[in-house]
């Protein structure tokens, strides 16, 4: 038979032996070596193993002949295998939650522009929080296409912007303005900030550095800041 029996702890020579001796029926050591390729010299100790392994019977007589057990012994071998294995698999998804939770960066680190769009994609999608600290510097297009997935979010998230107004363009305050009418004003020189949920983004624009932040102690402490400048901050619309 073909396959990788040692998952049943049979080898090679123990799995040729017996289904030889299956299309046998009952038959001498001799006849056994020669129809299963098991080399004489290995044949009894192999018939000794599989004897041990409830695979064969052993009949004594003026001649020693050799029956073998009903397939169904590989059947239940192989269910016992399986449990073993289904069992393993639970243990090891188990240990998977422990390493996703415990082996995940808290903090990276990225640089230049494609950095800062790696990390940007990382981001989660929004479910409860989103707030932002934006640095504009884009035209149109790219202020309506933030606009469009804003709109979707506002009526069930918790959004809360902040911006500089002398960097808010006639575009932007259009753009921006039919979505984000309580927008506030910061003094900004060159940060990005995005706190989502259990995740926050801070990027250095001058000095083109990107971090993504996972540690939830620090995000916490982010969002009261925040919260606190945001309450405190002027409406651009």
């Amino acid at each position: 038979m073909e396959g990788d029996f040692s998952l049943l702890g049979l080898n090679k020579y123990e799995i040729n032996t017996y289904e030889s001796l299956v299309k046998l029926g009952k038959s001498t050591a001799t006849k056994i070596s020669k129809n299963s390729g098991v080399p004489y010299g290995k044949i009894y100790e192999t018939l000794s193993s599989l004897e041990r392994k409830g695979l064969v019977v052993t009949l004594t007589g003026n001649v020693k002949n050799f029956v073998p057990s009903d397939p169904k012994k590989i059947i239940e071998l192989i269910e016992s295998k399986a449990k073993c294995l289904e069992d393993i698999r639970t243990r090891v998804s188990e240990l998977k939650n422990v390493y996703s939770s415990s082996i995940e960066e808290t903090v990276e680190v990225a640089e230049g522009i494609d950095g800062f769009a790696r990390m940007i994609e990382k981001m989660p999608v929004p479910v409860k929080t989103e707030y932002n600290l934006r640095f504009f510097s884009s035209g149109k297009s790219r202020v309506n296409y933030l606009a469009q997935n804003l709109e979707k979010l506002r009526n069930k998230i918790d959004v809360k912007t902040l911006a500089d107004r002398n960097r808010c363009t006639p575009e932007i305050l259009d753009g921006w303005g039919k979505v984000l009418p309580e927008m506030r004003h910061l003094e900004n020189k060159g940060v990005v900030i995005s706190i989502v949920d259990d995740a926050i983004l801070i990027s250095l624009i001058r000095s083109n550095i990107t971090f993504l932040i996972k540690d939830k102690a620090f995000i916490e402490i982010m969002k009261v800041f925040f919260i606190n400048t945001y309450n405190k901050s002027t409406k651009i619309f």
